[in-house]
């Protein structure tokens, strides 16, 4: 049985990695970030399948312990209150069907105000593959903004859309591409140019707010019993991934960067099968996919003092009903609730 413990004043380490949890525990949790984010009065929610590597969820028994929210069968929730606002520490034990303890992940639940006392316009650059192209989630935080009486959202990038929205996502785009394909937008003559990239696309203005959502691309077709070439792909993709991150520091030093976790895919097997037979698997692209959160939550923690902050895209995201027949393209409510980890992130800015 899953249950909560709510403790009101417990003292526990934040640590952007599990603790206790050493690499030989292929089953038991991989990795939560530093920081999950919520805002007062709006849904958040951890599912257990997101955070664990097995696929047997139901073998085991997750401890949540945190001062606010509950537990429901395959996930803790909380819908914060004026009263929640700031930070709680959060924890997820894992035990067995035998009681005995497997490990233990910490975290740090911030809670962002519903009213922000900023007033001056935020000006947002989102960045991404398809999940970003469709626009789905660039619309849904544009109607957020809307919807909370947030300070004017200005959405820069080349790629426009109705109701001012705008965004610079691509089908398949990698980190890779981003930084070395001239079909980039930000690619001229071979190398990064944020400025005129800034200049041509976004008519000079900055954005103070910049979101990130890589890393599917650069790693779904890697064999995911060749251990080495998938430790190679990530390697090369965080290389990437720092080279790009090294230019828009340099011409942004004080513009907040959101580096979105890679979300998991639907639970269905059928969802991959019906795509891509019996080439990649759920199975496959799961354990992938677990790795490179790992790898992610790893090199991206801890540099806030760069203005660069991991938002846990996938931790409120229902992987049995935010799917439909696609594999790693979620249905509307799938949007919904990776609009709100963002959404949650970006309120946590506003200041």
């Amino acid at each position: 049985m899953q249950r909560i413990l709510s403790v009101a004043s417990i003292l526990l380490a934040i640590l952007s990695l599990s603790s206790g949890c050493g690499k030989t525990d292929t089953d038991t949790l991989v990795a939560l970030p530093a920081k999950i984010y919520a805002v007062q009065g709006q849904e958040m929610a951890v599912y257990f399948d997101n955070i664990i590597l097995s696929q047997e969820t139901n073998a085991y028994d997750f401890h949540v312990v945190c001062d606010i929210g509950a537990v429901e069968q395959d996930r803790w929730v909380v819908i914060p209150a004026a009263s929640d606002l700031g930070d709680h520490d959060f924890s997820i034990t894992l035990s067995d069907n035998k009681n005995n303890e497997l490990c233990t992940v910490h975290s740090l639940l911030h809670v962002a105000s519903s009213k922000s006392k900023r007033i001056r316009p935020v000006y947002l650059l989102m960045i991404g593959d398809s999940q970003t192209k469709s626009g789905d989630c660039p619309g849904k935080i544009s109607e957020m903004f809307k919807q909370n009486n947030d300070p004017p959202l200005y959405m820069l990038g080349s790629n426009k859309m109705e109701n001012n929205v705008a965004h610079e996502g691509y089908g398949a785009l990698t980190w890779e591409s981003m930084t070395g394909a001239e079909q980039s937008p930000f690619v001229y003559d071979g190398k990064i140019k944020i400025k005129k990239y800034l200049d041509e696309y976004c008519d000079g203005n900055r954005p103070d707010i910049i979101t990130i959502m890589l890393g599917l691309n650069d790693t779904f077709y890697v064999n995911h019993k060749m251990t080495a070439e998938l430790n190679d792909k990530l390697r090369l993709m965080l290389h990437n991934a720092d080279r790009f991150l090294k230019a828009l520091r340099k011409e942004l030093p004080e513009a907040d960067i959101g580096v979105c976790l890679t979300i998991p895919s639907s639970i269905k097997d059928e969802s991959f099968e019906n795509i891509y037979g019996s080439e990649h698997t759920r199975l496959g692209w799961r354990k992938i996919q677990r790795r490179l959160l790992e790898r992610e939550v790893r090199h991206f923690d801890n540099k806030e003092n760069d203005h660069i902050y991991v938002v846990p895209t996938g931790l409120n995201l229902d992987v049995v009903n935010g799917y439909g027949s696609l594999a790693v393209h979620t249905n509307e409510l799938g949007y919904d609730q990776i609009a709100q980890s963002i959404y949650a992130w970006i309120k946590s800015r506003l200041k």
